[in-house]
């Protein structure tokens, strides 16, 4: 009867000493950059976890939290099946020690929280912090006002300057093409670079002709 009782107090508080300590500070400092329509960088200071899960939720803040003794598939592609969190609409975009995410497939013009999650842990001894940091994000749009007044108030032989009235953009690019208009629109999603000759209109072109074949960004900013 002994041996019995002593194997039973063994199976339930051993486990007890196999968990992990749950982390004590929590992330800080959410940071967002490189927004565009579809997509961000987010970075933040870490706690005193070894692990970190990044959970977000379109149009409202995350208010799922995590179920100790779980590891928890994460996808960057928001909204994948397999990676969804505790709530409906949440979904884990990072699960790794790092301190910067990259979460893709989101909508242009909307809002997007996200909570962070220190832990430490794996498999069922994973103990979560449950005072995630939260923050919020709206990704971008199309500019709706173009530039104009565009002006060309010095010229010399080999150089122009030109000038114009900004549109509502946050930033423009400059395209040009010699001896022709230009005759294509830059892409979505894409970031050109100054003196870029990736607008080609042509098949093929030989470097005497790159002016005549090609646009070419002038400038970005």
């Amino acid at each position: 009867m002994k041996r019995i009782f002593t194997l039973l107090l063994l199976t339930l508080v051993l486990p007890l000493f196999l968990l992990a300590a749950a982390p004590t500070v929590t992330a800080s400092n959410p940071l967002f950059k490189n927004l565009d329509g579809t997509r961000f960088s987010g970075e933040f200071t870490k706690g005193n976890g070894t692990y970190r899960i990044v959970v977000m939720k379109e149009g409202s803040p995350v208010t799922g939290l995590p179920q100790n003794g779980k590891d928890y598939t994460y996808n960057e592609k928001f909204g994948t099946a397999g990676s969804e969190f505790t709530q409906p609409g949440e979904f884990v975009v990072m699960n790794t020690s790092w301190t910067s995410y990259y979460p893709t497939n989101l909508k242009p013009g909307t809002t997007y929280h996200i909570a962070v999650f220190e832990y430490n842990g794996k498999g069922t001894a994973t103990e979560y912090l449950m005072l995630p940091l939260t923050g919020s994000v709206t990704t971008v749009v199309a500019p709706t006002a173009p530039v104009s007044n565009l002006a060309s108030p010095a010229q010399t032989g080999n150089t122009i300057t030109l000038s114009w009235a900004a549109g509502n953009g946050s930033g423009r690019l400059v395209v040009a093409r010699k001896g022709a208009a230009v005759n294509v629109l830059p892409a979505d999603l894409t970031d050109y670079s100054y003196g870029d000759n990736n607008l080609v209109t042509a098949p093929s072109w030989a470097s005497t002709t790159s002016w005549c074949t090609k646009a070419r960004v002038l400038r970005w900013w």
